[in-house]
């Protein structure tokens, strides 16, 4: 659900103390996701945060960058859109500010809530180091594996893995309950986070509302388009008009930053450059068409050489192929057709 402020202050979900995270200019998928705390607030103004810690030393920062805020908070995972607003250099204990949001997303969990994954990670314990494993299934109370190797119930494990909207899991702390073999000398571990990581709750419970997609309101999903768009010239003005006729329009910059996009907010039409410079739009909608539950997704394509777009709306299966004699409103018109017979449908 996306919340304006107007209709709801997110000071109810602000808490002094509470861990949150802070992904510093996520423009091309590059940004990283950094634990920090939050330290209070001025109503309306900015949001006082920990300034996180890379290697060692302070995250860079730079006044005015784009940052993207996640935190949770009884039963709700709480992201938003800000700009650094300001941040300390020296001390100790330096703290960065976020400009306040003029909206924020919101989605419910239960702590127990499982579900199925496929996510490579190792796992370290006494007298074993960096063993390859795999997670099939996830919770913010616990996890089950795949491993190599039997350990003993009650054994303290690390497990260090990556989810697949970018949230970075790092020696988290977990014990084995239970263990059975499945052959070929695999077996299956059922662990249980162990408590005081409040990092990789925020983190799994982030992951685990937006994975399924379960909101105190209609779901995001639901009216969402993504834009996936290196450029901007064509998409900037393309997110600001279906803003403005109530969609819940999305920008990637680059096309990694897309497909975790894709696989987390799951839209419905999805709005494409032809010309991306990491990968084509036809390679990434190809991905797209041989992707199960994505393969149903209303596509639309723009830029690119005038004379193959009837070719390629054929070939891809698209909505439709814009050529850059299309002007945006042509374009914006277009999205909010199949948008409002998605909503209707």
């Amino acid at each position: 659900m996306t919340v304006t402020v107007e209709n709801g202050g997110i000071e109810d979900y602000l808490r002094v103390g509470q861990p949150a995270a802070i992904q510093l200019e996520p423009e091309g998928g590059a940004g990283a996701r950094l634990p920090t705390t939050v330290r209070g607030w001025e109503l309306s103004s900015q949001i006082i945060l920990d300034r996180p810690r890379t290697q060692g030393r302070w995250a860079p920062m730079r006044d005015g960058a784009h940052c993207i805020v996640r935190l949770v908070n009884e039963g709700h995972a709480i992201a938003f859109h800000s700009l650094i607003a300001s941040y300390d250099n020296w001390g100790k204990s330096c703290q960065c500010r976020v400009a306040w949001p003029g909206e924020y997303h919101v989605a419910s969990f239960r702590r127990r809530e499982r579900m199925k994954v496929d996510i490579s990670g190792t796992l370290s314990a006494d007298g074993v180091s960096g063993v390859s494993v795999n997670l099939i299934d996830l919770s913010m109370s616990g996890c089950a594996l795949i491993a190599p190797t039997s350990l003993a119930g009650d054994t303290a494990i690390q497990l260090s893995f990556s989810l697949p909207d970018g949230g970075d899991i790092r020696d988290a702390k977990a014990t084995v309950r239970n263990s059975r073999p499945i052959g070929d000398e695999r077996f299956v571990l059922g662990c249980e986070f162990q408590g005081g990581q409040a990092y990789l709750v925020s983190e799994i419970a982030y992951y685990t509302s937006t994975r399924l997609g379960r909101s105190s309101g209609p779901c995001v999903a639901e009216a969402a388009v993504l834009i996936i768009d290196a450029d901007g010239t064509v998409s900037d003005p393309l997110w600001k008009a279906l803003r403005e006729e109530g969609c819940d329009a999305h920008i990637a910059r680059s096309t990694l930053d897309g497909l975790v996009r894709l696989r987390t907010l799951r839209p419905p039409v999805l709005v494409v450059r032809q010309d991306q410079p990491d990968l084509s739009g036809v390679e990434i909608v190809r991905l797209v068409r041989n992707t199960p539950g994505l393969d149903t997704m209303h596509i639309f394509m723009f830029g690119g050489e005038s004379n193959a777009a009837d070719g390629l709306t054929a070939e891809m299966n698209l909505a439709a192929h814009f050529t850059p004699a299309d002007s945006v409103e042509r374009i914006c018109d277009a999205v909010l057709e199949v948008v409002k017979a998605e909503s209707n449908s």
